[in-house]
């Protein structure tokens, strides 16, 4: 560590600080930081509730761990979830609850967050908005007053105007929001939810009320592999064909990934795409480390005028450019001083309004999805097959 004698006061007074709490923490208990939780029980031969279900269908979307802040109107809930596989993490607040389920979720594929009604929730609102910009998989359970109090329309504790204003305000950021308030149909709506939040890779919203955890339902079923939305066939050869053949004709191609890339786990399918047609390839700000930036084909990080001249110079001046799930803000395009001739671009994306559409130069391909057409590598000709050479990169 060096001799503190030497260092300046302020030096020494943070090397100490340091040293006293790797003391504090080496004779910490193992599980401190880890709350209590009771052991989890076999439910086996159990009713399956309304939580179980849920719970469940969390637990087979690959959900381990679920952060949130406790209140009363979802206490009943949270019992279910400490017997469950699911394991709770209790954050300071509830926007902190829903950041961490934000980053949980980019890392694992979804994340969950639980909170109580009013307060608890709109709390939370900033992150979920995040989540939708961000197209994060972020499922939101709300608890809720319980039903006959909705029925009867009583003034409750957290009431924002009446009981369907947080309903409202939770559909503007999300993909779907629903209230689980009828147990026949409740399985068949969290199935649907769920799905939506995995296959658009958007938030979504579940309120609970209070007096619903604990009712009965029935049993899951065996559902299918969450699959996204199919591209129509004929557009999708259509359009693989027209897209080979102009990479094919091209002298100078660059690949532009985006980070629809990695939102859609298409991050491999896109090297595999520019390795085996060896095409140099660049980021964006919000897609940097989609692709690897130690691979020989990197070219560098792409931001219109901000971007270094020689990455600037080689994407702006390609006779066809690959822009594969790249949705420009300012940031990302440099304050849109983007120089991108949209004659010379193929544009594959799923599109800020869902738009579903692939653009090649100035055809358009409707209903071909993203995730349909990184298949087109095989028909692609490697650039040293074609011209003896590697695409060079500009420096």
């Amino acid at each position: 560590a060096g001799d503190t004698r030497r260092a300046s006061p302020a030096t020494q007074k943070v090397f100490l600080d340091f040293i006293m709490l790797r003391i504090i923490f080496d004779r910490m208990p193992e599980n401190i930081c880890t709350p209590r939780r009771t052991t989890v029980r076999d439910t086996t031969n159990q009713p399956c509730t309304i939580a179980r279900y849920l719970l469940q269908r969390l637990h087979e979307a690959g959900i381990e761990h679920m952060f949130g802040v406790p209140g009363d109107y979802v206490l009943d809930f949270l019992d279910a979830v400490l017997a469950s596989p699911v394991r709770w993490i209790g954050t300071c607040n509830e926007l902190n609850a829903g950041y961490a389920a934000d980053g949980y979720a980019r890392m694992k594929g979804a994340g969950v967050v639980t909170v109580t009604y009013g307060v608890g929730a709109l709390s939370m609102l900033n992150a979920v908005a995040g989540a939708f910009a961000e197209r994060i998989p972020l499922i939101v359970i709300s608890g809720a007053p319980p039903r006959r109090r909705r029925e009867t329309g009583a003034l409750v504790h957290h009431l924002i105007a009446d009981y369907d204003t947080q309903l409202e305000i939770f559909k503007k950021v999300t993909a779907d929001a629903v209230i689980l308030n009828d147990p026949p149909t409740a399985p068949d709506v969290i199935d649907r939810v769920l799905q939506m939040a995995l296959t658009r890779k958007r938030p979504v919203y579940i309120e609970l009320p209070g007096d619903m955890p604990h009712i009965q339902c029935r049993a899951p079923a065996v559902l299918p592999p969450v699959s996204g939305p199919q591209s129509d066939p004929d557009s999708l050869r259509d359009s693989v064909v027209e897209a080979a053949q102009l990479l094919n004709q091209a002298e100078h191609p660059v690949v532009l990934a985006g980070a629809e890339l990695q939102r859609f786990g298409l991050g491999s399918d896109a090297l595999r795409l520019v390795e085996a047609a060896e095409l140099p390839f660049a980021t964006i700000l919000s897609s940097k480390s989609v692709l690897p930036e130690l691979h020989l084909q990197f070219i560098g990080i792409y931001q219109g005028a901000w971007s270094q001249e020689g990455v600037r110079r080689q994407v702006e001046s390609a006779d066809c450019l690959l822009s594969i799930g790249v949705q420009m803000t300012e940031l990302d395009s440099g304050l849109f001083s983007c120089q991108l001739d949209s004659r010379r671009q193929i544009v594959a994306g799923d599109g800020r309004r869902e738009q579903k559409k692939t653009h090649l130069h100035r055809t358009r391909h409707r209903q071909v999805r993203l995730f349909g057409r990184l298949g087109a590598s095989r028909q692609i000709i490697p650039r040293d097959d074609r011209q003896g050479r590697k695409a060079a990169i500009i420096q």
